[in-house]
């Protein structure tokens, strides 16, 4: 007798341990199909409120909704204000022509400065020139700081085919250059933790959904180099027993140790085709219960908190998104 076959839980089924699940849905008499809870061997009810806790319930959605939310807060501030166009709109042959300011306004925003120094202020100038039909063209442009006399002309710079694409020499048609756009790469980051982390986390909750139950024991538990408020963060290994009596192991990582050690075994979800595909329960996001096979909801103010930042944060800008750019 294997060493874990007193902790693996085996189903009873008349079926040979290699069938097949069923995938079919059970029929009534009439015809309809009846929504079973059971119909794939394993499957189980799983409340929504455990599904959302433990699909964005991760270290890493969290990190990803909290760096996603306040990256796009920048973004707004700077990335969308960058001149991402110049480079390549004022690029080759381009005609010049004199022209005067008509109106400039030091705008709230600056570059550069410190403690006790405001920075250089960048202002919102406006133009006109005439343009190679004779008639009053006009523009407008940013600067950071006044490098020409604003009462005096001013250089401008405009496409042959196009004068009402036109700036003065040495401004940009932005409030800020093209390096604020690299703002952005910290929401793409997020969104890359947010895509491991959700991916993760819903494969998780189908285990929950169809994975067969088991029980496995400890066989390492080792401690890692990150430490999580202060606390060592540990990696265990369980071994567990397949149906066809296989063993395989899982691994998890926490510095909730005592989750994973106040029972001599600890429950088990794994992939009915693939073993190695397993999860330790306490050691899933928002740590469900299942009583006598049936996964228990987790409190609504505890999933409410998951969610605030991967999908309340995504939802705000979003939102901000379309009255920004459609509205």
């Amino acid at each position: 007798m294997s060493r874990l076959d007193k902790y693996s839980r085996r189903p009873a089924s008349s079926r040979s341990a290699n069938a097949a699940p069923d995938l079919k849905p059970s029929r009534r008499d009439d015809g309809s199909v009846r929504r079973d809870s059971r119909s794939r061997e394993g499957g189980r009810s799983v409340p929504m409120s455990t599904v959302l806790g433990v699909a964005f319930g991760s270290a890493l959605t969290q990190i990803g909704g909290i760096v996603l939310t306040f990256g796009m807060i920048a973004w707004w501030a700077f990335g969308s204000q960058a001149d991402i166009t110049s480079w390549y709109v004022f690029s080759g042959d381009l005609s010049r022509a004199t022209g005067q300011v008509t109106d400039y306004r030091e705008t709230a925003v600056s570059e550069g400065g410190g403690e006790g120094d405001p920075g250089t202020p960048i202002y919102h100038i406006h133009y006109e020139f005439t343009g190679p039909d004779g008639g009053i063209i006009r523009g407008d442009c940013y600067s950071t700081g006044m490098h020409f006399n604003p009462s005096g002309p001013v250089n401008i710079e405009f496409k042959p085919d196009d004068p009402w694409t036109s700036r003065i020499v040495g401004t940009r048609k932005a409030w800020f250059g093209f390096g604020a756009v690299f703002v952005a790469l910290i929401p793409l980051f997020a969104l890359v933790f947010l895509f491991f982390g959700l991916r993760r986390g819903f494969a998780s909750a189908a285990l929950l959904r169809f994975g067969k139950l088991t029980r496995g024991r400890m066989v390492d538990k080792q401690p890692t180099n990150t430490q999580i408020n202060n606390q060592s963060v540990y990696s265990f290994t369980f071994e567990f027993l397949d149906e066809s009596g296989n063993a395989h192991r899982v691994e998890a990582r926490t510095h909730h140790v005592a989750t994973l050690e106040d029972e001599e075994t600890e429950a088990i979800v794994y992939h009915p085709q693939r073993p190695q595909l397993a999860r330790l329960v306490d050691a899933m996001p928002g740590k469900p219960k299942i009583v006598q096979d049936q996964v228990q909801p987790l409190a609504a103010g505890k999933v409410l908190r998951r969610l605030l930042f991967p999908v309340g944060g995504t939802l705000a800008h979003v939102a901000f998104a379309l009255f920004w750019y459609v509205l």
